[in-house]
C-alpha cells in the first residue's frame, strides 16, 4: 500500500480507504488511486484483512459423504448462499473411524481460516 500510496500522491490511509470501498474519498483521486493498483498489479492482502477485522469472511461445512443423495445439492445451496454474502466455503470431509466425530471435525475447523 506504501508503493501505491507513493505513486499516486496519497496517503496510505487513502490507499486504504480505496480498497476498503469507502465512500469518503474523492472520485477523480479513487479513480487515480485504482489506476496505479492496477498498473502495479496491488491484491488486497487476505491475512492482513482477516487480522484488522477479526474476521475472514469464510464458513466451514463439515460432511460424511460430498455424493450422497441430498448432499450436493445442500452443498450448492450452502455455496450460494455465502457466495451470495460474499464468503468463501471452506469444505472438510468427517474422517474414518476414531476421526470420524464431529468433535474431531470442530477441532480441524478452529484450525482453518473460518468464521464459523
Amino acid at each position: 500500500m506504501q508503493d501505491i500510496a507513493r505513486e499516486a500522491g496519497v496517503s496510505s490511509q487513502t490507499v486504504s480507504r480505496v480498497s476498503n470501498g469507502s465512500d469518503s474519498v474523492r472520485p477523480a483521486t479513487r479513480d487515480m488511486v485504482l489506476a496505479v493498483m492496477d498498473r502495479l498489479g496491488y491484491r488486497p492482502n487476505f491475512a492482513a484483512r482477516a487480522l484488522k477485522r477479526g474476521r475472514f469472511k469464510a464458513i466451514g461445512v463439515a460432511m460424511f459423504d460430498i455424493v450422497a443423495t441430498g448432499n450436493l445439492l445442500t452443498l450448492e445451496g450452502i455455496t450460494k448462499a455465502a457466495s451470495d454474502l460474499d464468503y468463501a466455503v471452506t469444505i472438510t470431509m468427517m474422517g474414518k473411524g476414531q476421526q470420524r466425530s464431529l468433535a474431531a471435525v470442530v477441532e480441524r475447523m478452529k484450525n482453518l481460516p473460518v468464521d464459523g
